[in-house]
């Protein structure tokens, strides 16, 4: 009866645990998951901040006056333990700024796979990427 009980009713037990803490968690199941992470969300300059300075300092950036420049950076990555395709998304990925921008440049820094093919198209109020 000892044995019995050590051999099949203890790891049955236990297997009934992990199943339930498995379905309560999903730790075991793979996952598809997007994570967004903002790397740098910062002004380089201001005219506004310069009271009295408007119209005696100009900012360009790429040839171009701007009274305003930040810089802005995101990381998309797979949290997940599995692929992440583009038919898994309904739309291409779209981020949408609160005040209207001008955005002056967009570089993709890196992508995995490396061939990975990324467009982009940018309005006042939105960036649209599509992978």
């Amino acid at each position: 009866m000892d044995n019995w009980f050590w051999v099949v009713i203890i790891p049955f037990a236990i297997g009934l645990i992990l199943l339930f803490v498995e379905y309560r968690s999903g730790i075991f199941v793979p996952k598809k998951n997007l994570k967004v992470e903002i790397l740098v969300d910062a002004p380089l300059f201001s005219v506004h901040v310069y009271k009295g300075y408007e119209g005696k300092i100009d900012v360009y950036f790429d040839g171009v006056p701007v009274d305003n420049l930040s810089i802005f950076a995101l990381r998309f990555s797979n949290a997940g333990r599995m692929a992440i395709k583009s038919e898994d998304y309904e739309k291409p990925l779209n981020i949408n700024f609160v005040h209207p921008t001008s955005i002056k440049q967009i570089d993709i820094a890196s992508s995995n796979p490396s061939n990975l093919p990324i467009t982009y198209l940018s309005t006042i109020k939105w960036v649209l990427f599509e992978i």
